[in-house]
């Protein structure tokens, strides 16, 4: 999960980045792992800009787009003030149950 602490080590890594680029003293090894730190920061926050798609059965049982299952016993995630997947951690995206999803399932 992308926290503050980990944002002012991205900020830490382009300034020092930014001032041996110019000094020209940056070592092959250094740059790697400066390069791979980014590069790892940079996926998580692509993993993290789509959400978990929780979708709603007959029965008020939500499968999550991360493989689990989440039990509500009155209303919805949302009515529920659940804004993040318990799971993954990724934004929460309700798609609730509609009547007509299952006579799909039984076809």
């Amino acid at each position: 999960m992308i926290t503050p602490a980990r944002l002012n080590m991205v900020r830490e890594i382009v300034a020092e980045l930014g001032a041996k680029r110019y000094s020209m003293r940056i070592e092959g090894r250094e740059l790697a792992e400066l390069y791979s730190a980014v590069s790892d920061l940079l996926d998580e926050v692509e993993l993290m800009s789509t959400g978990c798609d929780w979708r709603a059965d007959y029965d008020g049982n939500w499968d999550t787009a991360c493989g689990d299952m989440f039990s509500i016993t009155a209303g919805t995630p949302a009515e529920n003030n659940m804004k993040h997947c318990c799971y993954c951690g990724k934004p929460l995206e309700e798609k609730p149950w509609k009547a007509e999803e299952q006579s799909d399932d039984e076809d």
